[in-house]
C-alpha cells in the first residue's frame, strides 16, 4: 500500500527509506502542504478548551499520622489562632521545625495552631517568628526542641501506622469529653 501525503491525501509518496527529501520522509509532498497541516493542526488544539494549570508548588504528602496529629493540634486549642487569639472556623496546624525533621514531627511540642494569615506570616517572616516563639515559650524550651530536632534518633516510616493510631485514639478521648489536652506521641 503506498504512502499519500497527510494534508492534501493525494499524491503518492515513496517509501519513508526511499525517500530523497526531508519533507517527504515526514509524510508530506511539499511544504505549502507541511505548513497547511501544522496550522490545522494548531488551530484544532486552540479550539480544544486547556487543561487547568498545575501549581508549581510541591504537592505536600500528609500521612494517617499527620492528618490525626493535625486534628488534635487544631482540637485541643479549639481552633484559636495562637499568634493572634482569635478563634476560627478553619486553622491549620503549625510546625515550628518543618515537617521534614521526623524526629519532632508528630511532638506536641513543635506544633501550634494558627489561622491562615498568621501561618502565611510565620512562613514569609521566619527571623520575626523565630523572635516571637522565644519570647513565647523561653528560651531553654527553644533550645530543648531544637536539641530534640538535631537528634540522631529517627522515627521509622514503619512508626507512622503506630503514631497515626495513637492521635487516632487521642482525639476521640478529646471529642468524648474524657480529655482537654492530647498526650504527645513522643
Amino acid at each position: 500500500m503506498a504512502r499519500k501525503c497527510k494534508q492534501c491525501k493525494e499524491v503518492e509518496l515513496p517509501p519513508a527509506a526511499k525517500c530523497t527529501e526531508y519533507i517527504q520522509k515526514e509524510g508530506f509532498c511539499s511544504s505549502e502542504c507541511k505548513r497547511e497541516f501544522n496550522k490545522a493542526k494548531k488551530e484544532k488544539a486552540a479550539a480544544k478548551p486547556k487543561p487547568a494549570k498545575k501549581s508549581s508548588r510541591k504537592s505536600v504528602k500528609i500521612s494517617k499520622a499527620d492528618e490525626y496529629f493535625s486534628k488534635c493540634v487544631r482540637f485541643a486549642a479549639d481552633n484559636t489562632c495562637a499568634v493572634c487569639g482569635e478563634k476560627f472556623d478553619r486553622t491549620e496546624c503549625s510546625h515550628i521545625f518543618s515537617r521534614r525533621h521526623r524526629t519532632i514531627r508528630w511532638a506536641k511540642d513543635n506544633a501550634l495552631c494558627k489561622c491562615h494569615t498568621c501561618h502565611r506570616w510565620w512562613h514569609e517572616n521566619p527571623t520575626e517568628s523565630g523572635n516571637w516563639f522565644r519570647s513565647m515559650v523561653g528560651e531553654g524550651f527553644y533550645h530543648l526542641l531544637l536539641e530534640r530536632k538535631n537528634s540522631k534518633v529517627r522515627v521509622t516510616n514503619l512508626e507512622e501506622d503506630e503514631i497515626a493510631k495513637h492521635y487516632q485514639d487521642q482525639l476521640k478521648l478529646m471529642e468524648s469529653g474524657q480529655q482537654d489536652d492530647f498526650e504527645s506521641w513522643q
